[in-house]
């Protein structure tokens, strides 16, 4: 047996005891958030800095509905998130830093957030793994209790981002490989529209980098859409 055929032998028993018993790699991926002005950062969806609420960072175990769920109101879109599959990086266990992103902290402007969630277990955010940034007006996450289940929000406003699919990897939003580390800001990212899932990109994007949260819909909104589909039912049974 040569030299060569050992090495792979080596090589494959190596390979097969990181899949088998993934605890014995000790993964430390870190993933930060930075919103500022000069990384860009989130506002109301009239363009208004944000004073309340917060972001938050994790990853789906499935494919959302996002014509389904950029149609509901806040106050319903974090049990619907969590309904498709979305996990907060600060629900994994064996984590540090787990940071509350939160708009209250100040800063100029007073959307000014950031932070790093970091020591991810590696088995729990696989590379290449797609990350999303939540927003919402109203609300946090509760980094004490670590449970999914106090990670709410509220308000009245929310919106959701994950650059993807861009040509130049660096500024696609998934989780590098082991002992690395990625930073999701808006300006680095290069945003276009597809990237930003619920919300828009402001009108002046490339000049502030900005995101704006969409507004649940209003009373009237959703006054019209119920007449409308009464008047269609009426219709549908004339002809009936």
């Amino acid at each position: 047996m040569n030299k060569k055929t050992n090495l792979k032998i080596l090589s494959g028993f190596l390979l097969g005891i990181s899949v088998l018993s993934p605890g014995i790699v000790k993964g430390a991926v870190s993933i930060g958030a930075v919103n500022n002005a000069s990384t860009g950062y989130w506002v109301s969806n009239t363009g208004a800095s944000l004073t309340t609420g917060g972001i938050s960072v994790g990853i789906f175990s499935g494919t959302p509905n996002w014509n389904t769920l950029k149609t509901l109101e806040a106050s319903a879109a974090w049990a619907a998130l969590v309904s498709a599959g979305f996990t907060d990086l600060r629900t994994f266990s064996g984590i540090t830093q787990p940071t509350d992103w939160s708009f209250a902290s100040g800063g100029t402007p007073t959307a000014t957030i950031g932070g790093t969630v970091g020591n991810i277990p590696f088995g729990s955010l696989p590379i290449s793994t797609r990350l999303y940034a939540v927003a919402f007006d109203s609300g946090s996450w509760n980094s004490t209790l670590n449970t999914m289940a106090s990670a709410t929000f509220g308000g009245t406003q929310w919106g959701v981002v994950s650059a993807f699919g861009h040509s130049t990897t660096t500024e696609n939003w998934v989780s590098p490989a082991d002992l690395g580390s990625k930073s999701l800001q808006f300006k680095s990212s290069k945003l276009v529209a597809s990237d930003v899932l619920v919300g828009s990109l402001a009108s002046n994007y490339a000049t502030t980098f900005n995101v704006q949260l969409i507004p649940e819909p209003s009373t009237g909104a959703l006054l019209t859409c119920g007449i409308i589909a009464f008047v269609s039912r009426r219709r549908k049974g004339f002809k009936n």
